[in-house]
């Protein structure tokens, strides 16, 4: 954190079940506010690229853990370096030391999101992937439609009532 006087970074932090708009209102509020959208299912999946994804013999999809490490690394990183930024990350109630991560470099406003039919979009936007749909993937990841290996929604998750 900054020492008094000095200006810290601010992360705003996008909140919501998956499906209720959050990256979509994210990227947005990036553009308008000029500064580095980051999504942890986009690490994510930079992480899959980096194992093969695209090709006809992908590994394994990184795992949930990893894939969050790597991107409150990333969080760290850029407040680290003064830089402001949006993300779109689920805090789990299971990992409070998540959040605690981000707070500790930035000053952190959160934004919920919420929608009547997110579940619904989730998976509309899951059949639509390209990634998804692809037969090495499914093969590897032992499904035959594209549907929950990118989930998301930890077990711990509780829909909020609508305020």
């Amino acid at each position: 954190m900054a020492a008094p006087g000095e200006r810290s970074p601010t992360v705003v932090l996008m909140l919501g079940e998956p499906g209720s708009g959050k990256t979509e209102l994210g990227t947005r509020l990036a553009r308008t506010l000029r500064v580095p959208f980051l999504a942890r299912d986009d690490v994510r999946t930079g992480l899959y690229f980096t194992t093969g994804a695209w090709t006809e013999d992908p590994g394994p999809p990184p795992p949930r853990d990893e894939a969050t490490a790597t991107f409150l690394t990333l969080v760290e990183a850029l407040a680290g370096l003064g830089v402001s930024c949006v993300v779109e990350y689920v805090i789990r109630d299971d990992r409070p030391e998540d959040l605690e991560r981000i707070t500790r470099v930035a000053h952190c406003v959160g934004v919920r999101t919420w929608c009547d039919d997110a579940p619904a979009r989730q998976a509309t936007r899951e059949r639509a992937d390209p990634l998804l749909r692809r037969p090495p993937v499914l093969r590897r990841s032992g499904m035959r439609g594209s549907t929950s290996m990118w989930r998301s929604r930890p077990p711990t998750w509780r829909r909020s009532p609508r305020r």
